[in-house]
């Protein structure tokens, strides 16, 4: 359980915080999982089934198997407005994101597959094989030179 915790913990502080302030403050370049508040739960879930399973093939009183049961069950139906806000977030990135300034960007260096989504403030910062980091030092330069154009603009 403690190996539990400390993914569960990293998913949350490594990946969904850091995104999240990386929308509030209005970075350079913004990377949205959708999937990623699926997977907490989803993992939880898979240990308590592995327990559950144990506790069932171990003849137990009904008494010790009810409660883990329980929490099973109720994971199961907390996991359904996750399933749903799934699609939801994809969706809404696409209407809110443009709508912040920011334009799609799948083709940056590290975009692991279709199911996360790079968003740039500017269109010139979107170029194959560079990083967020790239982006985040063209924007940095630009912060510091105004006048100048970007490097991917003509």
């Amino acid at each position: 359980m403690a190996g539990t915790a400390a993914f569960l913990s990293f998913v949350i502080y490594a990946g969904l915080i850091p995104d999240v302030m990386d929308l509030f403050h209005l970075a350079p370049a913004v990377r949205i999982t959708p999937a990623l508040l699926f997977g907490p739960s989803f993992v939880l879930l898979l240990i308590l089934a592995i327990i559950v399973n144990v506790m069932k093939l171990i003849p137990l009183a009904t008494g010790i198997t009810a409660p883990w049961e329980s929490v099973t069950t109720w994971v199961v139906f907390s996991l359904i407005p996750f399933s749903v806000l799934i699609p939801v977030v994809g969706l809404a990135q696409s209407v809110v994101m443009p709508e912040l300034g920011y334009t799609k960007c799948n083709i940056l260096a590290g975009h692991p597959n279709m199911y996360f989504t790079d968003w740039v403030r500017d269109p010139s910062w979107c170029v194959q094989g560079k990083s967020r980091d790239w982006v985040r030092q063209q924007a940095a330069s630009r912060e510091r030179n105004p006048a100048q154009p970007s490097k991917g603009s003509n």
